[in-house]
């Protein structure tokens, strides 16, 4: 575990959300959640607008009361303090930072709400600004600094007082996606080096799958899926799950046969058989139809003149070319392809058949996946 940078003691804590939910009358803004989430950890909540994660930030913080539940920091029950009780640390996607200081009154401030003594408040700043790289800009005003310096500022001011557990609302969101990306790996680099505990809220796929050690999908106030990003990537529970966490196609296709975990479909190309949760079939899968999930980079596809398929348009990302293909009963589905050198592109317009890797293909009955 990693210590605080002037005291040498741990500062991650363990926070425990148990049952906590939150009802405005009619409206369930978050339905009861229990998780727990681990000392040291970055966890981050992500869905879309409206799915209650900001919502549960806020609790977390002490801005919003729940509706019912409890939450706890380092198995303390903390649900019915202030906030400023609580020791949390916060970063607004706004920055929040004083206009009238400079870098440096910023980050003091919570050390003077806290009555730390003036040596000990120009020590931890000094430290604090290392720490985020800015330790030649203490004299600045916000007004001075560039969008990603200011947030480093408002990171620096929230981790000067030593929290347990750091808050962070779209931190990110009013960046360009370059500095985003270098403020992503700076907040991991500080996260790991001071043991923090990390909340993070986001509605960037990217962001969170890049940063987190789990993610709390969020849908309509509930959870719908959570864990490690690349379980959540490569075994979403639900459609909703496997289409908001990056790209995905979604086929509607004929069920042809069923048979003790297994389920053979029709995939245009000819029959293909998928094995799946033995309690899945034939309960959860009657007539069918049924809808198979595969990722664009999954998807493969070669030319050929007889093929089902036809190029409708093709772009290209610098590091992969992106394909739309539509099937000739006008399924469209997108592929994408690692740019390789000696490599022709295939053309707009061209017939291709596509090829489906038994193994990346996800199967959905009625929104749940049947693996």
């Amino acid at each position: 575990m990693a210590f605080d940078i002037t005291s040498g003691a741990p500062l991650g804590r363990a926070v425990r959300l148990d049952g906590l939910a939150k009802s405005y009358r009619d409206f369930h803004a978050v339905r009861p959640m229990s998780l727990e989430i681990g000392a040291g950890e970055f966890l981050s909540f992500l869905g879309p607008s409206g799915s209650g994660k900001t919502t549960t930030l806020m609790m977390l913080a002490g801005f919003e009361r729940p509706s019912a539940g409890r939450i706890l920091l380092g198995g303390t029950e903390i649900t019915a303090m202030a906030p400023a009780q609580r020791g949390i640390g916060m970063v607004f996607q706004s920055y929040a930072l004083f206009p009238h200081m400079t870098v440096a009154q910023n980050v003091a401030f919570p050390l003077r709400m806290r009555g730390i003594d003036r040596a000990a408040q120009v020590r931890r700043v000094g430290e604090m600004l290392e720490l985020v790289g800015l330790g030649d800009l203490a004299r600045r005003h916000p007004a001075q600094l560039s969008g990603g310096q200011q947030q480093r500022v408002a990171l620096a001011r929230a981790l000067v007082f030593r929290p347990p557990v750091l808050l962070m609302d779209e931190p990110l969101s009013a960046l360009d996606k370059y500095l985003r990306g270098r403020l992503q790996v700076e907040i991991k680099r500080i996260q790991r080096e001071l043991g923090i505990t990390v909340v993070f809220v986001t509605h960037d796929q990217e962001e969170a799958m890049s940063m987190s050690d789990r993610i709390v999908v969020m849908q309509e106030g509930a959870v719908a899926q959570m864990g490690p990003p690349e379980v959540l990537y490569q075994q979403p529970r639900t459609e909703f799950v496997a289409g908001f966490l990056g790209e995905t196609n979604f086929i509607t296709r004929p069920l042809l046969g069923t048979a003790a975990g297994r389920l053979t479909i029709d995939m245009a190309t000819g029959p293909v058989t998928v094995a799946v949760r033995a309690d899945a079939v034939p309960g959860a899968v009657t007539a069918g139809p049924v809808t198979v999930a595969i990722r664009p980079e999954h998807l493969g596809f070669h030319p050929d003149p007889a093929g089902i398929a036809v190029v409708r348009e093709v772009t290209y990302v610098g590091d992969h070319r992106r394909y739309e293909l539509a099937l000739d009963d006008g399924t469209e589905m997108v592929a994408r392809r690692q740019e390789t050198e000696g490599a022709a592109p295939v053309a707009r317009g061209a017939r291709v058949t596509p090829d489906w890797p038994l193994s990346r293909l996800r199967l959905f009955c009625d929104g749940r996946a049947l693996q």
